[in-house]
């Protein structure tokens, strides 16, 4: 607060209405809640001129944003199908400013709220959110946990008929396994005939 004339002789400062110390270059302001506040000030001078008001407005946020998933990849998908994520963040105070992700071991990055991963190395993966207001409040953490299974199951027959044989009853045993998400599905059918479902072990 200057005078280049008589001289600054009080100042008078107010926060959203109520009357606060201060002096010719500042005040401290402490434990403030959260909320909106306006600061106004004014000052006297020496010859009893008083000066406009002048005011500034700002927002206290205190509280942290709160993200949730609301789209994921499945548990298991094939090499071939791309993981697709969407988040879903709110923010009670100042609004939500950024996203920040980060897959396995990789570097934090910037990110949107819907992104996806593509051509993802087989085995196990994990990506991990959180959420900055505009006033720096971090949300917690939030992650997801999705396999890629790229090793097509494996069918190996355990007893089967000669390459020639005369006998119209045949003797066949087969095993199915899948040591990735495991099975979902089997089907058998001879030839010229329709597939239907049937157990990973079967005897005939």
């Amino acid at each position: 607060v200057l005078d280049s004339l008589a001289g600054v002789d009080k100042v008078f400062c107010q926060m959203n209405g109520v009357s606060v110390d201060c002096d010719k270059t500042h005040a401290q302001l402490f434990n403030l809640s959260m909320g909106h506040y306006n600061f106004s000030i004014y000052a006297q001078d020496m010859a009893g001129n008083i000066s406009d008001k002048s005011m500034i407005h700002w927002n206290v946020d205190l509280e942290r944003p709160i993200i949730r998933f609301m789209q994921t990849p499945e548990m298991f998908i094939s090499e071939s199908v791309e993981s697709i994520f969407q988040v879903q963040g709110d923010d009670v105070g100042s609004g939500l400013k950024n996203y920040y992700c980060r897959l396995d071991q990789g570097a934090i990055s910037q990110c949107q709220n819907s992104f996806s991963f593509d051509h993802l190395s087989e085995g196990e993966h994990k990506v991990f959110i959180y959420a900055q207001d505009r006033a720096g409040n971090l949300s917690d953490e939030i992650q997801y946990v999705w396999s890629v299974d790229a090793t097509p199951p494996e069918v190996v027959f355990t007893r089967a008929p000669q390459d020639h044989d005369n006998d119209q009853d045949t003797d066949l045993a087969f095993s199915v396994r899948d040591v990735g998400s495991g099975l979902y599905s089997v089907k058998c059918g001879l030839k010229g005939e329709g597939l239907s479902s049937c157990p990973s072990d079967m005897s005939l």
